[in-house]
């Protein structure tokens, strides 16, 4: 699968990592009119406060069961909305691109250097010479000779 990752995003290394949450808060919220509906009086202040602040281990529990107990109370699917997103100090490096989802976090190093900068400027060679190749209607099989003169700027 990272093999496919890798040609579809076009990027050189893919890496899985293991330690979400040091780089992903997960953040809940009530339906109030499900849960008011539903549990009538035992939805109380108290009970909002806590569904409001889940941690990472209740969230996936939920997440995972459908439903969760919280104070004796079964809080059903649908009932809770989880979001999921990068911590503050990930967004705030500006040589990241993040997003996230609930199945998945995304991070993406934007950082260029000459190496990359080589290989698109390779890319770019490559694309043209087979687009001219096209327009000429040339055969994969014709062979031909490229020319080409880099100039600094």
């Amino acid at each position: 699968m990272s093999q496919y990752i890798k040609d579809e995003l076009n990027c050189l290394q893919f890496e899985l990592l293991p330690n979400e949450e040091d780089y992903v808060l997960y953040s809940t919220t009530p339906d109030h009119k499900e849960m008011g509906g539903a549990l009538k009086r035992a939805y109380t202040k108290a009970l909002k406060e806590k569904v409001s602040s889940l941690s990472r281990d209740q969230v996936r529990e939920y997440l995972q069961n459908g439903s969760l107990t919280l104070e004796g109370v079964e809080i059903k699917g649908g009932w809770i909305t989880v979001a999921k997103s990068f911590t503050d100090k990930v967004k705030a490096q500006p040589e990241l691109g993040v997003d996230s989802n609930l199945d998945a976090a995304v991070m993406l190093d934007l950082k260029i250097d000459e190496e990359l900068r080589q290989m698109g400027l390779a890319r770019e060679i490559v694309n043209k010479v087979q687009k001219l190749r096209k327009a000429a209607g040339l055969n994969i099989e014709d062979q031909v000779e490229v020319f080409y003169e880099l100039h600094s700027t």
